[in-house]
């Protein structure tokens, strides 16, 4: 087994162990507004694990297209069919 396929397996397993903290995080949110709690540091932790999940399903995404790549060169990580060499924008970097 490569290396890649090793992270295709740390990578799924991460995912899984996150689907299952977020079900458990929006389990204790619902019981702790039940019982008329501040739910805000449970809301917080909540999203901080979603956040995470996106990061390791976006990973998840880079470890397939290595493996697509056997490992070689650079993966494309854009989506779309815009193949131009204009650098992503970032929020900030946008004029309002």
């Amino acid at each position: 087994m490569s290396d890649w396929d090793t992270e295709l397996e740390r990578a799924n397993g991460e995912i899984a162990e996150l689907h299952v903290r977020i079900s458990f995080q929006k389990e204790i949110v619902k019981q702790l507004a039940t019982a008329g709690t501040d739910t805000t540091l449970a809301n917080r932790i909540l999203e901080i694990r979603k956040e995470r999940l996106a990061r390791a399903l976006h990973h998840k995404r880079f470890i397939a297209s290595q493996i697509g790549n056997k490992g070689k060169g650079e993966p494309s990580l854009r989506t779309g069919s815009d193949s131009s060499s204009e650098p992503l924008r970032f929020r900030w970097d946008r004029a309002p």
